[in-house]
């Protein structure tokens, strides 16, 4: 009987199946070089019927001109960027931050608290590459975290990074 209803609950699944979102947002800052460049934040959530419930990729952030995608992943800290090797700490990280932590996205403990739909996600960035190595630039760190307008579209496609001005 056991198998009957597992072999049922599978067959509804896949029935049901899941539906895909991207949400997504653009804004212009400075990079880790101090260039003007348009930065993107996206991430995608997938709502599988009945059984598994939702699933969310990392929150990604990618510069402008540059190859470099920069993950805030869930973790026991939050939704943090993690330092990396070619990373280097900078002294406007708040009072109480880690080391071993470049960034954040401020107000969620995970990525499936942000808000469902469209609205504003606030990033914050400490770090910046560091000089005695080869660099990738990346979203310039500061005092004040960067607010992004961010939308919600049914799709299952990453969006198209920035292009290169």
């Amino acid at each position: 009987m056991r198998m009957v209803a597992i072999i049922l609950l599978a067959g509804l699944n896949l029935l049901a199946g899941c539906s895909s979102y991207v949400y997504s947002g653009t804004f212009e800052a400075l990079d880790s070089f101090g260039n003007d460049r348009e930065f993107q934040v996206y991430w995608q959530r997938t709502d599988y019927a009945f059984v598994y419930g939702v699933a969310n990729g990392p929150v990604s952030l990618r510069t402008e001109c540059s190859l470099n995608t920069v993950l805030f992943e869930d973790s026991d800290d939050g939704v943090v960027f993690r330092r990396r090797e070619n990373d280097q700490a900078m002294s406007v990280r708040p009072p109480g931050e880690s080391d071993a932590l470049c960034g954040r996205v401020i107000g969620v403990d995970e990525i499936s608290d942000i808000e469902d739909g469209a609205g504003t996600l606030e990033l914050a960035s400490w770090c910046r590459p560091m000089s005695n190595r080869p660099a990738r630039a990346y979203l310039q760190g500061r005092d004040d975290p960067y607010i992004v307008d961010i939308t919600r579209v049914k799709s299952d496609e990453v969006p198209e990074p920035p292009t290169c001005r």
